[in-house]
């Protein structure tokens, strides 16, 4: 049995949602840096932290994200994604997914817009010491705003939205709403993440595809490292245009 089949079987004693065990095996094997789990998630709080324990040799930590969110982490994967920000010298300006954009949709505005680079270099400070916070186990108060981009960052999504406290202005936008996919050898096709980014403000649709290749390469670039090329063998994304009455961020 391959060390991906006994951590899936050993995953599945714990816990018997199929979808929790999937989240939890990308994140223990180091494709994904980070699952957040909202309050109302699908499974218990006390089966979230048994995984995590189970889970503590391969450097899985359940930590708050904001006091609401839980946030189950690889720290490796995390540590590698905070080193390769504090590498950046501007932070005013994207750096693939290092460093994403930042699509600055605050309440008060009358539409989407890209961050400004002044807002956007003290957002990434921020960001980089709310992370520090996260994998050190500091209890630091963050703004909800903050903690909104930092969510987004950890989970590799190539555009960040920055919110207000209060909410957003992407009522009623059109956004291009992205869904990964990863197919396991044997199994259906799973989704890695979802993200959008407003169609006539961030971006053009050829500069996201471009960010999906970057997405593609870094994931498959985790998947060789740990020799799972067989088993994660096949992936791909799916692209539609939406428009909603309201957006949760």
């Amino acid at each position: 049995m391959s060390n991906y089949q006994s951590l899936r079987a050993a995953l599945e004693e714990i816990v018997s949602c199929k979808l929790f065990v999937e989240d939890m095996l990308f994140i223990a094997l180091g494709l994904k840096p980070v699952l957040l789990l909202s309050p109302n998630h699908r499974v218990s709080d006390i089966q979230v932290h048994r995984v995590a324990d189970f889970l503590r040799e391969q450097a899985v930590r359940c930590v708050s994200l904001d006091g609401f969110t839980t946030c189950v982490m690889n720290v490796d994967l995390v540590s590698a994604k905070l080193y390769a920000l504090e590498s950046v010298s501007d932070l005013s300006k994207v750096h693939g997914l290092v460093c994403p954009r930042v699509v600055d949709v605050r309440r008060g505005l009358r539409s989407p817009q890209l961050l400004n680079s002044d807002d956007r270099f003290a957002l990434f400070q921020s960001v980089k010491a709310h992370v520090k916070s996260l994998l050190t186990g500091e209890d630091v108060d963050v703004d909800p705003s903050v903690a909104c981009v930092t969510g987004g960052w950890l989970l590799d999504y190539p555009s960040l939205y920055y919110p207000s406290d209060d909410g957003n202005c992407l009522s009623e936008v059109p956004l291009r709403l992205y869904r990964c996919y990863t197919t396991t050898t044997g199994r259906t096709e799973t989704i890695i993440c979802s993200f959008s980014t407003p169609s006539d403000a961030s971006s053009t649709e050829d500069e996201d595809e471009a960010l999906m290749e970057e997405y593609w390469k870094q994931f498959r670039y985790r998947v060789a490292k740990k020799n799972l090329q067989t088993i994660f063998s096949k992936q791909h994304h799916t692209r539609s245009d939406v428009c909603l009455s309201h957006v949760a961020l």
